[in-house]
């Protein structure tokens, strides 16, 4: 597993253990055959540091880069199924929902969004967009999806996206 022409920054296996998935500082992705060590696919979508990856299923996965821009992609395809360019930074992190429907994102702007995958959604709609912790001049550098139904207490969600307490 040396294709890659810079320091790797992400690492992930997918959920059937067969791929593995990096990201890297020369702006590419490779997915890996996990028995063999071979580059299944390389893709060089980004035109910054490739930051973070996340799996969805065994064969579609997400990648975030200091471009700013979220790429849903698929093994065995040679275009994104779909681009997020809603964060005006770098992409710190990126998540799937459980379910697998939504994708979430944080950034260096300070914002975190949540992205819905559906076929029936343009690639610019954004389901939640929250304005974190911007008043503190901090910046987001690892996230986690957070199930509704089990919210923290003192969390609360207001309706133009952001929120405020909990944590």
């Amino acid at each position: 597993m040396s294709q890659h022409r810079g320091p790797i920054f992400a690492l992930k296996w997918n959920k059937k253990g067969n791929y593995i998935l990096t990201g890297s500082l020369d702006h590419t992705t490779i997915v890996w055959d996990a028995v063999t060590g071979d580059a299944k696919q390389q893709h060089e979508f980004h035109t910054g540091a490739v930051l973070d990856v996340d799996w969805l299923d065994n064969t579609t996965f997400a990648t975030s880069s200091s471009d700013g821009k979220v790429y849903v992609c698929k093994v065995g395809s040679t275009e994104p199924l779909k681009v997020f360019e809603g964060h005006k930074d770098e992409v710190n992190a990126i998540r799937w929902d459980p379910l697998g429907e939504l994708l979430a994102s944080c950034s260096d702007d300070k914002t975190a969004k949540v992205q819905h995958e559906s076929p029936l959604m343009k690639a610019q709609d954004c389901v939640v967009s929250c304005q974190l912790f911007a008043k503190h001049n901090v910046i987001l550098l690892s996230m986690a999806v957070i199930d509704l139904e089990h919210v923290p207490e003192g969390l609360h969600f207001r309706p133009d996206g952001t929120f405020r307490g909990g944590v």
